[in-house]
């Protein structure tokens, strides 16, 4: 939560306030302090609000939700007898633009992947599936070009 605070700052005047963009939050406070690559997760997180700003051509609304979750189902995490409980950070970040493209949804985190033309590498998205993919967490998204997109982050609490 300290981090995705600290990411409000830097990306409310450069991002937000120029795009109009309205951004909420709800951070849940019982979220315990992790060991991990806070600068690896910055990267992730401007890659996805960048991301959701330029669909929002227009303005409209970036979402953020934080959440202690256990043993989540269906994330490509099995619960393990000798571990017991696990427990994960959940973010969500949910946008209202214009969603993603139904022929880019499957391979979305591939690099050089755009649906935004020229002077966009396509980079962001697969840099931000590594560096998950390396705090051994997982990404997810799910998009409809008339509601907007929603990616999900699970990362393991060590």
């Amino acid at each position: 939560n300290t981090l995705i605070s600290d990411l409000i700052k830097i990306t409310h005047e450069s991002l937000l306030v120029q795009s109009g963009v309205v951004a909420e939050f709800s951070l849940e406070s019982s979220i315990p302090s992790i060991m991990t690559d806070k600068n690896g997760l910055k990267q992730v997180f401007i890659n996805l609000i960048k991301n959701a700003v330029e669909a929002m051509p227009n303005g409209g609304t970036i979402e953020i939700n934080t959440r202690l979750i256990t043993n989540p189902q269906n994330t490509g995490f099995n619960k393990k007898a000798d571990k017991g409980d696990q427990e994960f950070v959940e973010i969500i970040i949910n946008d209202s633009g214009s969603g993603i493209p139904e022929e880019m949804k499957s391979n979305l985190f591939e690099a050089f992947v755009s649906s935004k033309g020229d002077g966009h590498s396509g980079l962001g998205l697969s840099i931000a599936y590594s560096i998950v993919k390396g705090l051994k967490g997982t990404i997810s998204c799910e998009s409809d070009e008339a509601t907007g997109t929603t990616f999900k982050i699970l990362l393991p609490i060590k």
